[in-house]
């Protein structure tokens, strides 16, 4: 190393001592440098929820709902008189009408009923009541009471329609099989009707 290197280098050295001496001269006696501590988070206040805090008032217990007892009914009952109904629609009423109410008036009374048929001029508007009430006696098991008011129906194509419904209704409860049915005079394809399920009650 040169003369002039050495005399650079002791120059640099010189001049960090001083550095160094000044900065601890400047501080004040008893002091010392401390390291910077680390910044503490403070924990940010977190709300309750509102109900927390609200003021809950306590149940009352009330007491049971006083019971409602209904007083039954003493007027008297009005039952329909379907004699007079009949016997008004006879005159020009409409023909479903009268065998809605002739039905019933059946229902009330079979025997009154029954004497009305027999004399009513509109005989021929009551095709729907005759075969309906053949099936209802057929299920009774009136079987030849049945056929005979479907003899009385006036209108051929009616009254075997009628025949086939009253047989129909008594296949399917199992009262009457194939060989039944042949016996009562129908065809082929009558009993084949018959049977298939196509016929309602």
């Amino acid at each position: 190393m040169s003369k002039k290197s050495a005399s650079l280098l002791l120059v640099a050295t010189a001049l960090l001592m001083a550095a160094g001496l000044g900065l601890y001269l400047g501080q004040p006696e008893g002091t010392k440098v401390m390291p910077p501590s680390p910044i503490k988070v403070q924990p940010q206040a977190v709300e309750r929820p509102f109900w927390e805090e609200a003021s809950v008032p306590d149940l009352v217990t009330s007491d049971a709902p006083t019971q409602v007892v209904l007083q039954p009914r003493t007027g008297p009952s009005i039952q329909r008189d379907y004699e007079a109904e009949v016997r008004a629609l006879e005159q020009d009423g409409e023909a479903r009408q009268l065998n809605d109410s002739l039905l019933l008036w059946f229902d009330q009374n079979p025997k009154a009923a029954t004497d009305w048929i027999n004399q009513t001029e509109r005989f021929n508007d009551l095709v729907p009541s005759l075969s309906s009430l053949a099936l209802g006696i057929a299920n009774q098991g009136q079987m030849q009471t049945a056929l005979a008011w479907v003899e009385a129906i006036p209108d051929e194509a009616h009254r075997h329609e009628a025949k086939l419904r009253v047989y129909a209704q008594q296949a399917r409860q199992r009262k009457v099989n194939e060989e039944g049915l042949k016996a009562a005079g129908f065809s082929a394809d009558d009993i084949a009707i018959i049977r298939g399920g196509s016929l309602g009650d």
